[in-house]
C-alpha cells in the first residue's frame, strides 16, 4: 500500500456512514470480521464506540470521559481491528487488498466500527432507553394529524 495506514484509517472514519463499493473478496473479509469478534473483545469495542460517539458537540457537554480514558479505548480498539485484520481474517483481508485495494481496508474499518455500534444499540437496556421517548409522544396529535387509529 502506497498510503500510509493512518491516512487509510482516517479515510475510513471519515466514510464510516458512507458505502464503498467493493468486490466478493471484500464482502467475505467483512462477513469474517462481523461474525469473529470475540466475547472478550465485545466490551472494549462498545467502550470505543461510546467514548468516540461521545465526541459528537452536541453531547459532549454531558459526557464525563477523559481523554485518557478515550486514548484507553481507541488503543484497545486498534488492537482488536489489527488482530482481526492481520490473524483472524488475514487470508479474507489479503484477498481483498489484492482485489480492491486500499478500500478494503476501508471497508474493513467500517464494517467494525459497525460491529462495535450494534453491540451498544442492540442492548435492552439501551433498547427500552431509545423507546421510553414514546411516553412523550403527543398521540392525540399524531391521531389527529396523521390519520392513524388510536
Amino acid at each position: 500500500m502506497n498510503t500510509p495506514i493512518k491516512t487509510i484509517f482516517l479515510a475510513a472514519s471519515i466514510a464510516f456512514s458512507t458505502s464503498a463499493s467493493a468486490g466478493i473478496h471484500s464482502d467475505e473479509m467483512s462477513q469474517c470480521l462481523a461474525t469473529s469478534v470475540k466475547p472478550e473483545d465485545k466490551t472494549p469495542l462498545v467502550q470505543w464506540i461510546f467514548t468516540s460517539i461521545a465526541l459528537q458537540p452536541d453531547v459532549v457537554a454531558m459526557s464525563s470521559i477523559t481523554d485518557e480514558q478515550r486514548e484507553a479505548t481507541s488503543k484497545k480498539a486498534a488492537e482488536i481491528f489489527v488482530t482481526m485484520v492481520t490473524v483472524t481474517c488475514l487470508n479474507q483481508t489479503r484477498k481483498a487488498i489484492e482485489q480492491d485495494g486500499e478500500v478494503a481496508i476501508q471497508q474493513a474499518f467500517q464494517v467494525f466500527s459497525q460491529v462495535a455500534g450494534r453491540g451498544l444499540f442492540n442492548d435492552s437496556k439501551v433498547i427500552s432507553g431509545l423507546a421510553s421517548v414514546d411516553e412523550y409522544f403527543d398521540e392525540q396529535k399524531m391521531v389527529e394529524r396523521l390519520g392513524l387509529q388510536p
